[in-house]
C-alpha cells in the first residue's frame, strides 16, 4: 500500500472505522479502486449506469472521484432496467458516463460501497456456488495473510478476533494499521486467485454485465418521455404543466426546454431509448 493510501485510512471518520471494522470481522473482501488497478487491468470507455433521476446531483458530486459506481458496459436485455438490483426506480434513468472501470462481471457479486470508495465482497451474499465458493477462499487466504503481519505476532487466533470486535478501545494510530494490514492482505489474496477470480466472472448468464466505474465525467442522461414528464410535474410544482390525458404542446414543449438544460434526452419508447446505447 503507498503513502498516500494509509494517510486515506488514518483520516477515516469513527463511523466509517466502525463499518470497516464490521466489514473485517466477517472476513468480507475490500477492492479499492487503486489496488484493483495494480491487480486487473482498468479500461477507459463509455459506461452506463441505472438510478433514478432525483439522484442525479449525487452522482455529479462523484465526477472525476476515485468512488466506484456500479456500472455496465453491455447488454441484452428487452428491458434495461430489469437488472437494477431489484429496484423500482419512480424516474428511471441511464446515465451515460465517459470514465475508467474494472472487473467486468456477468454475476452479481454483491458489492457493497463504504464511505472510502471502496467496494466489499460478501462471499455469503454471492447466490452462485462456485462463485461463492471462489470468494470464500479468497477470504479463507485473506485472513491466513491477515494473521502473519507483524502487529499480530503476539497474539493468538482469538485475541486478533477479539481486537476487531472490540475495535472502539484501539488507540487511532494502530486502528489505521490495522485497517492498513488488512486492506494490503485483501491485496495479496485477490492477486493470488486473479486467474480463477478472471475466468469465473468472465462466464455470460445474465442480461447484461457489472463493472466498477470511476474517474468518470456525465456525458447526458437518457429516459423514457412518460417518466421524465412525471418527474417535471413533481418537481416544478410552481409551472403550471397538464400532461394527463392528453400531453398538450405547449407543455411537452417546455418539458422538453427543461431536459436541455439538464442534459437530458427524451425518448417516446424504451426500444428507442435501448437502441441509442
Amino acid at each position: 500500500m503507498k503513502f498516500n493510501e494509509y494517510l486515506e485510512v488514518i483520516t477515516e471518520k469513527n463511523n466509517s472505522s466502525w463499518n470497516t471494522f464490521y466489514k473485517m470481522s466477517k472476513w468480507y473482501i475490500p477492492l479499492s479502486p487503486k489496488a484493483l488497478e495494480r491487480i486487473f487491468p482498468e479500461k477507459k470507455g463509455t459506461l452506463y449506469h441505472v438510478a433514478d433521476l432525483t439522484l442525479r446531483e449525487n452522482l455529479e458530486k462523484l465526477q472525476g472521484k476515485r468512488k466506484t459506481v456500479s456500472c455496465f458496459t453491455d447488454f441484452s436485455s428487452d428491458d434495461i432496467f430489469s437488472g437494477a438490483e431489484g429496484i423500482d426506480y419512480d424516474y428511471p434513468a441511464v446515465y451515460v458516463l465517459n470514465g475508467t472501470y474494472t472487473i467486468g462481471s456477468y454475476e452479481d457479486i454483491y458489492t457493497e460501497m463504504d464511505s472510502q470508495g471502496r467496494r466489499w465482497i460478501m462471499p455469503d451474499e454471492i447466490m452462485e456456488d462456485d462463485i461463492e465458493v471462489l470468494f470464500k477462499k479468497v477470504s479463507d487466504d485473506l485472513y491466513k495473510q491477515f494473521l502473519k503481519k507483524d502487529i499480530f505476532k503476539e497474539y493468538t487466533e482469538e485475541q486478533v478476533y477479539m481486537l476487531i470486535d472490540d475495535h472502539e478501545k484501539i488507540p487511532g494510530k494502530l486502528k489505521a494499521r490495522i485497517i492498513k494490514d488488512y486492506l494490503d492482505s485483501a491485496e495479496e489474496a485477490i492477486n493470488k486467485n486473479k486467474k480463477e477470480i478472471s475466468k469465473l466472472l468472465k462466464r455470460r448468464t445474465s442480461n447484461y454485465n457489472e463493472v466498477l466505474g470511476y474517474n468518470f465525467k456525465i456525458k447526458n442522461i437518457k429516459m423514457e418521455e412518460e417518466h421524465f414528464f412525471n418527474w417535471v410535474v413533481s418537481e416544478y410544482k410552481n409551472v403550471p404543466l397538464d400532461f394527463d390525458p392528453v400531453y398538450l404542446d405547449d407543455d411537452k414543449k417546455r418539458a422538453y426546454e427543461i431536459a436541455d438544460t439538464l442534459n437530458i434526452e427524451i425518448f417516446e419508447t424504451l426500444e428507442d431509448l435501448q437502441k441509442s446505447l
